[in-house]
């Protein structure tokens, strides 16, 4: 993407008012003249006099800058004195200011004098922290054209790109799914169905009783990871995007989102369990295990999520990092992936899931444009069956980043409690 040049040094040429006739003004050598000269050298008298005074300690000698200026031997020149109180300012040792102005130029004292660019005075962004001014890191901001470039020529050789894609598919409308079944689901008018959310009594009811936990998070596959931050490729070798550290992998993700559901007011637990880390293998018969024993401890809770992380490629290969922008900031698409019968599982009310799943894609983009892909609709039932509501939910693919993904658990969090709690 080329930049744009702009020539810094070029001015418009100003424009005669049209109508007017041109002024001409003659300056013509002689009194005149010696008296602008004469008054220029004065003025730049003055301010050396006053910069000399200030700066060089003649004004305590002339008596024109007096301060009582005290002294604690018992204070080394490398420690930082506290900080002062805003009606007593801080004595100033006249001679080290002396000593660091004729370290500087002329015209950094004359900025500094004239408050131009001030050694007291932080910047915007910077805060003063015993005495020293540090910098806060200002948030990175992104545009859609800035994060769908990429140039695949950066890609080292021998490596798989990772591209960043838009797949919300928004295009196609609210009511298009993805359908693994030969099932013909009435989407309209799940995602429009009253009664399917139950009623969140914020006095606490047998339903809601105060303190106990009403949602679950879970991980099936808790081993999911993600790429790099800023990763734009990776290698073959080895196994994509996997970690057994709970800081680093998708139980990371599941924390913020179970975090974020507790300070909206929806009491959540989280399981940090990951039931593919002695094997891939039956990691959803030993998930459900897990789901029973919590739906058995906590009989309150209505709703298990499910929170993976996808794996999306395209057809030359490329990973694919399926990303949007929130207030300028990346953020990885999420997906309901919704169970059913169609298998043979013993799971009649599948259609209750489907209908949330809905629900909840069409809160994210309302608020939060192609955040969302559409949702899912599967053959096997992911252990759906044993919650009043359950979903699976794809927090962004193993081409995004962590960071992108703890911010649509964040955002995705906050939209499922509005829907709990009936906003």
């Amino acid at each position: 993407m080329e930049k744009e040049r702009i020539n810094l040094f070029e001015t418009e040429p100003k424009r005669l008012v049209e109508g007017k006739t041109p002024t001409y003004v003659v300056v013509r050598r002689g009194g005149a003249a010696f008296i602008s000269v004469l008054a220029l050298g004065l003025a730049l008298f003055a301010v050396v006099f006053v910069l000399s005074c200030y700066y060089l300690d003649f004004g305590d000698r002339l008596g024109i800058f007096t301060e009582d200026v005290t002294t604690d031997d018992t204070t080394s020149d490398t420690t930082v004195p506290n900080t002062p109180d805003t009606d007593a300012p801080p004595s100033v040792d006249n001679s080290q200011i002396a000593g660091s102005f004729l370290d500087k130029s002329f015209l950094e004292a004359l900025k500094e004098l004239f408050g131009i660019a001030g050694t007291g005075s932080a910047e915007k962004n910077e805060t003063v922290e015993d005495g020293e001014v540090t910098k806060e890191p200002t948030p990175p901001t992104v545009n859609r054209d800035e994060l769908y470039y990429f140039d695949k020529s950066l890609v080292p050789q021998g490596e798989i790109a990772i591209v960043p894609m838009d797949m919300s598919l928004a295009s196609y409308g609210e009511n298009y799914i993805y359908n693994d079944t030969s099932y013909a689901p009435a989407v309209a008018s799940l995602r429009d169905a009253a009664g399917i959310i139950p009623k969140f009594d914020y006095m606490g009811t047998a339903v809601y009783p105060v303190g106990d936990p009403i949602v679950l998070v879970v991980h099936t596959h808790g081993t999911e990871a993600y790429s790099p931050e800023g990763s734009i490729s990776y290698k073959e070798e080895g196994e994509l995007a996997r970690s057994r550290n709970i800081t680093e992998n998708v139980v990371a993700v599941g924390a913020v989102f179970a975090e974020t559901l507790n300070e909206n007011g929806v009491r959540t637990v989280h399981c940090e369990i990951m039931h593919d880390k002695e094997s891939y293998k039956d990691s959803y018969i030993r998930a459900a295990s897990t789901i029973a024993q919590y739906l058995a401890k906590y009989p309150t809770i209505q709703y298990v999520i499910d929170l993976h992380r996808d794996s999306l490629t395209s057809g030359d290969g490329s990973l694919i990092r399926p990303v949007t922008v929130v207030d300028g900031v990346p953020t990885a698409q999420v997906m309901c992936v919704v169970g059913s019968d169609y298998n043979g599982a013993a799971h009649p009310n599948w259609q209750d899931n489907l209908s949330l799943a809905l629900k909840f894609r069409s809160a994210l983009n309302e608020k939060y444009e192609n955040i969302s892909r559409p949702v899912y609709l599967r053959g096997s039932a992911y252990n759906q069956q044993y919650a009043p509501l359950s979903i699976l939910l794809e927090v962004g693919a193993s081409g995004n980043s962590l960071s992108e993904a703890k911010n649509a658990a964040v955002l995705a969090a906050e939209v499922l409690a509005d829907l709990i709690k009936g906003k």
